[in-house]
């Protein structure tokens, strides 16, 4: 026998005139169920009373369960949700129909109880709305768990927030990290506009002291504070839609303390993805960075007909430095000329250094005649450096420059520019040759 057969099979034992001391209606045998409330007794027929029970047995069983699958530990895997909620759904769907019986169903002798009744639905009801909420919480964890990087984490709470609060924009941002994200869902001309609204007002959040809520351009402005890796971190969210209530911002800020680790990760993620694809001594691009865009550069020019440009470039005399003032001084020496070429390219070239003393710039959209003319100010710039061994020639580069063109293969293009930089070399080095 189950717990509820049981719990039913003893009340029963209270029907007709022996459930209660006496029969307060003054009535022979009723084939119904007496048991005493606040200042009497309630009296429910027996076969409409296993109906309400069994409703009220089946409420509190599934809140049962539901809190204990998640007051430990809210970020429980929980694969069972939807089943929970239907139990507790099927335990209101009992209960209601119980008291919406025909010929009043439930009938106080002395006193009524539809007040007690009341009490317990509202409280069933106020455990039914917070499980929710943290059904809600674990999709959250859910959501931040498949998102990898800052922007896709910044990104999945702003989805995730939606429903519960509307907004326009949400930003992450932490200046002494240099971490800066924003997700907008508008699009077009007016998403522009509010991106750029928004990166204004991040570089003024610091003379905002500590205010946390305004009005600008039309939009309901909230900031708060993100306990990330030092503390500085900080959210903004833009919306239109009035001031967020009491809940909102509660709701908020519960899913501010589930989103600090994991945004704390992703910014330790993305420190460790940059220094794999940066040279350590020189700060420049690596190979890896350079493999990973050639390939869809190529692409691009083949399939749009769009120019693109490689120069291949290895400083002259720089053994020479190395052997006479050693190594250290050899590294100095890489990451001035790394410094010199990194201030002459543009934004959208791509400066690598592949090893040693030898560097690769690859230019997208660039035709050989304007490429020339950056190389020729690369080769002036290095030889202003003005350094050089004693007895040995002035630290020199020498580049090899080719275009790709239709129909030649990746490592064809690769090995016309190192045969340009060779002849570039044999025919006095610290000059430039177009192969």
């Amino acid at each position: 026998m189950t717990d509820c057969q049981s719990a039913v099979a003893a009340m029963e034992t209270f029907s007709g005139t022996g459930g209660c001391p006496e029969n307060p209606a003054g009535q022979g045998h009723i084939d119904g169920i007496f048991f005493p409330v606040a200042a009497g007794y309630l009296f429910v027929d027996v076969g409409e009373f296993h109906l309400l029970f069994q409703g009220v047995v089946v409420c509190l069983a599934a809140i049962l369960r539901q809190w204990h699958g998640f007051g430990i530990n809210q970020r429980v895997k929980c694969n069972n949700e939807g089943n929970r909620l239907n139990h507790i759904d099927k335990g209101f769907t009992a209960m209601h129909a119980a008291l919406s019986l025909a010929n009043d169903p439930v009938r106080a002798v002395n006193t009524p109880v539809h007040a007690d009744m009341h009490n317990l639905m509202v409280e069933l009801d106020c455990y039914r709305r917070r499980s929710e909420w943290l059904l809600k919480i674990n999709d959250l964890h859910a959501r931040l768990a498949g998102a990898l990087d800052l922007s896709s984490k910044v990104e999945a709470f702003s989805v995730w927030l939606m429903p519960v609060v509307e907004h326009t924009l949400i930003a992450y941002s932490n200046p002494q990290l240099g971490r800066q994200h924003l997700f907008c869902s508008c699009h077009g001309p007016e998403r522009r506009r509010v991106m750029t609204m928004a990166d204004k007002m991040i570089g003024e959040l610091a003379c905002k002291g500590g205010e946390t809520c305004w009005q600008e351009d039309g939009f309901f402005v909230y900031c708060w504070p993100v306990p990330d890796c030092d503390g500085g971190g900080r959210l903004l969210l833009l919306r239109r839609a009035g001031v967020i209530g009491g809940s909102g911002i509660e709701q908020i800020g519960e899913g501010l303390s589930v989103l600090q680790e994991p945004l704390q990760r992703a910014v330790e993620y993305e420190d460790i993805f940059e220094q794999a694809r940066r040279d350590s001594l020189t700060g420049l691009a690596n190979r890896r960075v350079f493999e990973d865009r050639l390939d869809p550069l190529i692409e691009s020019a083949r399939r749009h007909g769009r120019p693109i440009t490689l120069a291949s470039m290895d400083l002259d005399y720089f053994k020479q430095i190395n052997d006479t003032f050693g190594h250290a001084k050899g590294d100095q020496v890489l990451r001035m000329v790394a410094q010199a070429m990194s201030g002459m390219v543009r934004t959208s070239d791509l400066l690598v250094r592949i090893g040693g003393d030898e560097f690769l710039l690859l230019m997208p959209e660039t035709e050989l005649a304007n490429a020339r003319i950056l190389i020729e100010r690369l080769c002036k710039a290095v030889n202003g450096l003005a350094i050089q061994a004693p007895g040995a020639p002035r630290l020199g580069v020498s580049i090899g420059l080719t275009q790709w063109q239709a129909g030649l293969s990746k490592e064809e293009w690769l090995q016309r520019t190192d045969e340009a930089l060779y002849q570039a070399k044999a025919n006095g080095r610290s000059q430039a040759f177009i192969g």
